[in-house]
């Protein structure tokens, strides 16, 4: 049953009901509201702090990221660094191995 269809009473009952549910929903009524607000200088602030917390989050984030990249690199220096010393100990070694030979063999 279309609109057109339906008698003149039941046009302006579905009017007036639609208008009395928009008017509800609008002003918010039964929520104790005095209408839909408008966005106010307070929501701006709060929006303003949130995107200065989301912006430092954001800034330790990277720092966080670039400090981690700078501790891999350190940690592989320093592997490189004990090998190096490692490997210099063992020289180290060989050679006062060598130098107690060439005494020996000199007396």
């Amino acid at each position: 049953m279309l609109p057109t269809d339906m008698p003149p009473v039941a046009i302006i009952t579905l009017g007036v009901t639609l208008a009395i549910i928009f008017a509800i929903n609008r002003f918010g009524f039964l929520q104790g509201r005095t209408g839909i607000p408008a966005a106010s200088a307070g929501a701006a602030q709060v929006a303003a702090v949130i995107n200065l917390a989301t912006a430092a989050v954001e800034g330790l984030t990277m720092a966080v990221t670039e400090s981690n990249v700078i501790a891999r690199q350190h940690a592989r220096a320093t592997d490189r660094l004990a090998e190096h010393a490692e490997n210099l100990g063992e020289g180290l070694d060989r050679l006062r191995d060598e130098v107690i030979r060439s005494a020996a063999k000199m007396k």
